[in-house]
């Protein structure tokens, strides 16, 4: 009898311990409902690097939404959402400028470009719940304090084309707008000037 008692009190507790180990379907959907937005690269203050959402399984994410997925190297011809939807005049400077830069050596990627509105609330709803109101106030536009969703603004990437770009992107109509992100520019210089920076996203 001790026998057969222990052999089962042994099987409840590796039953046990397997339930524990898998946490089933519904774990995963926690995880995957609280995914963070951006990737694990530095986006507070001057100097670095662009902001770039992950996918979600979330209707206002995804390539139809403007989403890029972090890894892409996009260039200003690249077939998708994000890209075809930029303002013409914006993608042929870009085009412009890209020309100019790989004749230097120097590579330049799309890492953001135009944004649905549902996409843009997202953006600004989880990084207050990720940094604060404070903090998405002065780095993440709303949809109507954004050009991204007008297709008026592009975020580039990587560092080295972000300082050519502030460099001579001028030449090509490209300017930085606001002074704590290196990666975000809109054509909006003018003779081949750029209009004073803005602090931040609130101006």
């Amino acid at each position: 009898m001790v026998g057969l008692f222990g052999i089962a009190a042994a099987c409840v507790l590796v039953g046990a311990a397997g339930f524990m180990a898998d946490p089933g379907p519904a774990a995963d959907g926690v995880r995957s409902a609280t995914a963070v937005v951006t990737s694990g690269e530095a986006t507070t203050g001057e100097g670095s690097k662009p902001p770039r959402p992950t996918t979600k399984k979330d209707a206002a994410f995804g390539p139809a939404a403007g989403e890029i997925p972090s890894g892409a190297h996009l260039g200003p011809t690249a077939d998708v959402p994000a890209v075809q939807r930029l303002d013409p005049q914006l993608r042929a400077a870009l085009v412009g400028a890209q020309e100019a830069m790989q004749a230097n050596g120097v590579q330049m990627w799309i890492t953001s470009g135009w944004r649905t509105d549902a996409y843009q609330r997202r953006l600004y709803a989880d990084a207050v719940a990720e940094h604060g109101v404070a903090y998405a106030r002065t780095h993440v536009a709303t949809p109507d304090k954004t050009e991204h969703t007008t297709g008026r603004a592009v975020d580039i990437g990587p560092t080295d084309a972000d300082y050519w770009l502030i460099r001579n992107g001028s030449q090509y109509g490209l300017c930085q707008t606001y002074a704590n992100e290196i990666w975000h520019f809109e054509l909006t210089a003018v003779d081949g000037q750029c209009p004073a920076q803005r602090t931040d996203a609130l101006g």
